[in-house]
């Protein structure tokens, strides 16, 4: 019954994961965009009204972004036909350090200017989003956008669109975050009790798994930059270094991978370890390249769980077989994640498909727990039941059914202060199993008064 319906819910999971990301890519379709082409370009100094007016035109343009961050502006030409109220935001990716967006207008006169990003204390006007509104009249305008960040998980990209449609965009979005990490704060707190209850090495591992995507997400998609004012940067990339450890070892110990029983894995697994521990040194002496090392780590402890996966599920391991569906999601939706840098979609990010993938992996891993914890239940209640088996033989007479000297002894043990026993030494017994049988005998003994 547990394989069977974790089977069932294991689609079920993975139906709603990819029904969340195509909700959230459909509200897309509705965003009225005004026309707004440009490039990015190398840096030539720190933005101002000043420089751009100087330097922007001679700049050549970028093929792309490094990956690794650094200093850019994005050149971009506005074509606006109607007057109103529209917002200026980032398409592709969330994580940004610092940004700043200048508006001219035709004769070159500042309309808006507005900064923000992770890094900065600028309050977002729109919840979870980089988005600054701006007030625009009919004709062409100049926009100049600053980016200044340590690195970058995928191209962000300048993107208007009118006020309404705006607000009306980022509901998708903005609903998969909060849903996501609400599910990963109540499984990370899950797992962290029966760490503390069970004292299973397995449990306590995924825990912190967890709270490293936390961590990571809440910060990438300004969960904690908005509602606790938390602007660390590195917050985006130094907790999956330790969670990238920490889900290789819970793969060995949920799987069972002991050097004595699989030395392959075993081995392979210290080694895959040791690699991500040093890419934590890597990345303490150069941050910058954290994510690049966060990137290569999780291609890393997502093809190792997934090939114990398969090589457990061929040896016959019930908790591979369902594990093996939970780290294909996480496989296959993730390897998408860090390997994009643009999504054609306005305001659903690259960002949003990672955290689906660990959601929809965290969900289906709760699977392998149930069936785990079911297997230890029907053993203990089998063991439980035997155990009582044998304690009933162990008292009764194998010949005759009765109570043994043992069962006496124990009576005897649990006798009470003002308890009494009495022994009745029957002499005719001998002759009735002599001249009837023993099955005579034992009817008579059973049938008298005191026996």
């Amino acid at each position: 019954m547990v394989r069977h319906g974790g089977g069932r819910t294991a689609r079920a999971v993975i139906a709603a994961a990819v029904g969340l990301c195509l909700v959230a890519l459909c509200r897309e379709a509705h965003a009225q965009v005004p026309a707004m082409r440009g490039h990015w370009v190398q840096a030539p100094a720190p933005l101002t009204p000043e420089s751009a007016r100087a330097d922007a035109d001679a700049l050549a343009p970028l093929a792309k972004l490094s990956r690794i961050g650094g200093h850019y502006w994005f050149l971009a030409q506005l074509t606006v036909s109607q007057s109103g109220r529209y917002v200026i935001d980032f398409r592709n990716s969330s994580t940004i350090g610092r940004f700043r967006h200048v508006v001219f207008d035709s004769e070159g006169r500042v309309v808006s200017d507005q900064r923000g990003g992770i890094e900065s204390t600028e309050p977002n006007p729109f919840f979870l989003r980089h988005g600054r509104e701006v007030e625009l009249g009919a004709g062409g305008y100049r926009v100049i956008t600053e980016l200044i960040s340590p690195f970058l998980l995928a191209e962000p990209e300048p993107t208007i669109a009118t006020l309404a449609d705006y607000r009306q965009a980022i509901k998708a979005g903005n609903a998969l975050v909060l849903s996501c990490l609400g599910i990963f704060l109540g499984l990370g707190a899950y797992y962290a009790a029966l760490a503390a209850t069970r004292r299973r090495a397995a449990d306590a591992l995924y825990a912190v798994f967890v709270l490293g995507n936390l961590l990571y997400n809440g910060s990438a998609l300004l969960v904690f930059p908005d509602l606790f004012g938390m602007h660390w940067f590195y917050l985006v990339s130094t907790p999956i270094l330790v969670s990238n450890i920490a889900y290789v070892l819970f793969v060995m110990k949920l799987l069972d991978i002991e050097p004595a029983s699989h030395p392959r894995l075993a081995r392979t697994g210290l080694a895959v370890v040791a690699l991500l521990s040093l890419f934590v040194l890597a990345a303490a002496a150069r941050p910058r390249w954290s994510l690049e090392l966060d990137r290569a780590g999780v291609a890393l402890f997502a093809s190792y769980g997934m090939v114990c996966a398969v090589v457990r599920t061929r040896q016959g391991s019930s908790s591979a077989r369902l594990y093996l569906v939970a780290i294909a999601a996480l496989f296959v939706i993730g390897g998408i994640a860090i390997s994009l840098t643009k999504i054609d979609a306005s305001y659903f990010f690259v960002e949003h498909l990672g955290l689906v993938a660990v959601a929809a992996e965290a969900i289906l891993l709760a699977l392998v727990l149930a069936h785990q914890i079911a297997v230890a239940d029907s053993e203990r209640s089998m063991a439980l039941d035997r155990a009582d088996h044998h304690a009933r033989i162990a008292r009764l007479d194998a010949l005759t059914g009765l109570s043994n000297r043992y069962a006496l002894e124990r009576d005897l043990v649990e006798l009470p202060n003002q308890g009494s026993l009495t022994f009745i030494d029957w002499t005719a017994s001998s002759a009735t199993t002599t001249n009837s049988g023993t099955r005579a005998a034992t009817s008579c003994c059973a049938g008298s008064p005191g026996t």
